[in-house]
C-alpha cells in the first residue's frame, strides 16, 4: 500500500487503479470472513468501520481524480 501511495502522489494513473483493486479485494475477503468467524455482531462491529474506511478511501480517490483535470485559463 505504501509503494502504491508513493506512486499515486506522483500522479501515476495505474496507482489509483491498484488502490481501488486492493480496497475492493480487502472488502471481498474480510467482510465474509468477519461474518463467518464472528457472526452478525462481529460483522457489524468490525465490518462496519472497514466499510466506512473503504468508502472514504474510494471517495478520496474519486475526488483526487476529478481535481487532476485541465486548469481553465483565466
Amino acid at each position: 500500500m505504501l509503494f502504491c501511495t508513493a506512486f499515486l502522489m506522483r500522479g501515476r494513473r495505474w496507482a489509483r487503479r491498484l488502490l481501488v483493486a486492493i480496497t475492493l479485494g480487502v472488502l471481498a475477503v474480510d467482510l465474509p470472513l468477519c461474518g463467518w468467524l464472528l457472526g452478525v455482531d462481529g460483522l457489524v462491529r468490525d465490518g462496519g468501520p472497514l466499510l466506512a474506511a473503504a468508502a472514504l478511501a474510494l471517495y478520496g480517490l474519486w475526488r483526487a481524480g476529478r481535481a487532476e483535470g485541465p486548469v481553465p485559463a483565466g
